[in-house]
């Protein structure tokens, strides 16, 4: 049975604004990936910030521990670099440091990538 309702993306997945819809659906709205400050992030950051959605499964906090980026490929270093410039860009926080307590770090999506453009 077909959807009818058309559902809003969540707001860390789409740079429209309130109760505005993209054109196409692909789980990342275009606006996103078309959006200069998005544009302007290096490739590797690009694929780990959607590995970062996938691994929020829709809630705006999250963790990415390292056991999910290095079964993925990602070098360390390489999310460490990635994480350091989304954070720089807007596009999350890290919300609780687990190294004391030797647990994954707590993220959470923000929005003030969109102040910039």
């Amino acid at each position: 049975m077909r959807r009818t309702k058309r559902v809003p993306l969540n707001f860390w997945e789409t740079a429209k604004r309130g109760d505005e819809y993209d054109v196409h659906f692909s789980r990342l709205g275009d606006s996103l990936l078309d959006s200069p400050t998005f544009c302007k992030l290096g490739n590797s950051t690009r694929l780990i910030y959607f590995y970062m959605i996938r691994a929020a499964a829709g809630k705006r906090e999250f963790t990415f521990s390292h056991s999910f980026y290095d079964k993925r490929g990602f070098a360390k270093r390489t999310v460490i670099r990635a994480i350091m410039e989304l954070e720089n860009a807007g596009f999350i926080r890290v919300k609780e440091h687990g190294k004391a307590t030797r647990t994954p770090n707590q993220y959470r999506f923000i929005n003030d990538w969109k102040n910039e453009e």
